[in-house]
């Protein structure tokens, strides 16, 4: 087989994991965070095609993609990662 045959049959494997275990929110959240990317490189990409004539204007787009990013990210990590591991290790230092 080969490498490009095993690179095939890994992403598939992927996708097919990814679609019977994965949370429906968890979905959701996935593709909200493709969608910001995929604009913030339209945006980036428009900046360096055109021209950065309204740069204030480019800036503030990009930079509101990047925090729309960053804050659905923090919410993705909130919601579906288990932190009692984080949480046991601060009662341990910080209570002793």
């Amino acid at each position: 087989m080969s490498q490009v045959g095993q690179v095939v049959g890994i992403l598939s494997k992927l996708n097919d994991e990814y679609q019977t275990s994965t949370p429906r929110k968890l979905k959701l959240i996935d593709a909200y965070l493709v969608y910001v990317l995929l604009t913030g490189i339209v945006q980036f990409a428009y900046c360096l095609l055109v021209g950065t004539f309204p740069f204030n204007s480019f800036l503030s787009g990009f930079i509101s993609t990047v925090g729309c990013f960053i804050l659905a990210g923090k919410d993705f990590l909130l919601k579906f990662i288990r932190f009692d591991f984080l949480f046991s290790l601060q009662q341990v230092y910080v209570f002793n």
